[in-house]
């Protein structure tokens, strides 16, 4: 039979208290050491995935492009007026190698921007929709280009092609027009890349940083109310995207 011990007493179920206390204690200590390490794990791994496809954007903009074309343009018209006066044509001190590379530079850095946002397409909903948008739009602006890179051999010095500048080609104004006109093209195109890399940064801040700066940067705000936005935070916005990327895989499906 249960016989009650006399040394059994409050002291004993104070001390059984205290003691089983002091565990619950630990064991919420430690449950929450464990989830502060984990949130400082997951917050590292968000600046890392952050850093590399930030990373990826140095020297990605086509925009150094942009303001090189557009110095051609007017050293090709400088150089034409003072052929008339002098008689001697002196060519832009550009040479075709120089322009197709630092193109082919920037095409390499945007398809790594690609390629950093298609290896951490899980952090975002819509990662993967903007990556095939920056894709078509980085393919568009390849096709915008080829138009210029085949009349740089004919105006412009090159290791391979022509290297006497009495050969060169002297541009007329009609043709001084209709070259404005690809480089314009191209400038648009390239803009609109200079776009989609600055929406993916905000992008990824918002996702990767967002809590733990506890803001959201605001989304761009182009002047042109049809300009693509890639931003999660308006549905217009995305149908756009969705729309503009359906009609570019489309077309160059059709291509190939």
């Amino acid at each position: 039979m249960f016989e009650f011990d006399p040394k059994f007493g409050w002291g004993t179920v104070v001390q059984f208290v205290g003691f089983a206390v002091a565990i619950l204690v630990m064991w919420y200590q430690l449950q929450k050491q464990r989830e502060m390490q984990k949130e400082n794990h997951l917050t590292q791994i968000r600046r890392d995935i952050y850093k590399e496809i930030t990373d990826r954007m140095e020297h990605s903009s086509p925009s150094g492009i942009s303001v090189t074309l557009d110095l051609l343009h007017g050293l090709l018209a400088k150089a034409r007026e003072k052929k008339e006066q002098t008689g001697n044509y002196l060519p832009p001190p550009m040479r075709v190698e120089t322009i197709a590379n630092d193109f082919k530079r920037v095409q390499s850095r945007l398809f790594g921007v690609s390629g950093a946002v298609e290896k951490y397409e899980i952090v975002g909903e819509n990662q993967p929709l903007f990556r095939r948008a920056l894709v078509a739009k980085i393919s568009e602006m390849s096709n915008a280009f080829m138009p210029i890179l085949f009349v740089l051999p004919y105006v412009l010095l090159s290791n391979k092609g022509i290297t006497d500048p009495d050969k060169l080609l002297v541009v007329a104004d009609d043709e001084l027009g209709e070259f404005k006109k690809k480089i314009e093209q191209f400038q648009n195109v390239a803009s609109d890349v200079d776009g989609f890399l600055y929406d993916i940064q905000v992008e990824a801040q918002n996702i990767l940083l967002g809590g733990l700066f506890e803001r959201k940067l605001e989304v761009r705000r182009p002047l042109d109310p049809e300009a693509m936005v890639l931003t999660s935070q308006d549905i217009k916005q995305l149908a756009k995207i969705r729309a503009f990327v359906q009609k570019s895989e489309q077309a160059e499906g059709h291509n190939t």
